[in-house]
């Protein structure tokens, strides 16, 4: 019987778990926006690093246009039920051995309730992107023997 979770295209960054993110987003309800935003906080350290923190800061920032917009309501107002989602959090987190920074994150984007939260998970993934950014080498950095 074919299983997505036992294939990965691009990379190893999921590790191969029977329970993946993106059951993670199915189980917790999420809309498309928290799901992607979530992705690539998830991914980065694995994956592209700054780049991918700069993804789910563009994701944050379009939900929270949404959300000022009147176009996209909270994951609570849309029926999120919070226990379960603070289940689900405490095995993502165990699952992937999230840093709290990012299990911070991830659950303002899972349980927000306003703008307010959701900015509050952009001002982190910022300050990852920061430090993510002053960590890599620049261009001009050659490896002397």
């Amino acid at each position: 019987m074919y299983k997505a979770n036992s294939i990965q295209h691009g990379g190893k960054h999921y590790g191969g778990h029977d329970w993946q993110h993106w059951d993670f987003v199915a189980d917790a309800r999420l809309g498309y926006f928290e799901g992607c935003a979530t992705k690539y906080l998830l991914r980065w350290r694995e994956k592209n690093g700054a780049e991918d923190l700069a993804k789910s800061i563009h994701f944050i920032q379009k939900l929270i246009e949404l959300v000022k917009g009147g176009k996209v309501y909270s994951n609570l107002d849309r029926g999120a039920d919070v226990l379960r989602n603070s289940e689900l959090l405490y095995k993502l987190k165990e699952v992937y051995n999230v840093p709290d920074a990012e299990h911070l994150a991830i659950r303002l984007l899972t349980i927000w309730h306003d703008a307010d939260d959701l900015a509050h998970a952009l001002a982190i993934v910022s300050r990852l992107r920061a430090g993510a950014i002053a960590a890599e080498p620049t261009a001009a950095y050659v490896e002397q023997d």
